[in-house]
């Protein structure tokens, strides 16, 4: 099965940190979905100094239906 799927990483002036953006409607027009439907584009905060850690990584796969071998933060053994 073949889809699109969204991931950015930008600066949110207002919080001072990064953000990571996902979603499984994106692709795109990315656009019209955060017009349309803004509860389909997950965010997840970045501290800086830590960065994206583990458990961030994996809400974001879940939140836009990764599973598998896709949804894991670490290469299995």
């Amino acid at each position: 099965m073949t889809r699109e799927l969204y991931l950015s990483i930008v600066l949110d002036r207002a919080a001072g940190k990064p953000v990571m953006m996902a979603s499984a409607a994106g692709g795109m027009d990315i656009e019209e979905v955060a017009a349309k439907t803004p509860e389909k584009i997950v965010k997840v905060y970045i501290e800086p100094g830590v960065g994206l850690v583990p458990f961030e990584a994996r809400q974001l796969g879940f939140a836009i239906g990764l599973d598998g071998a896709a949804g894991r933060t670490r290469p299995s053994s």
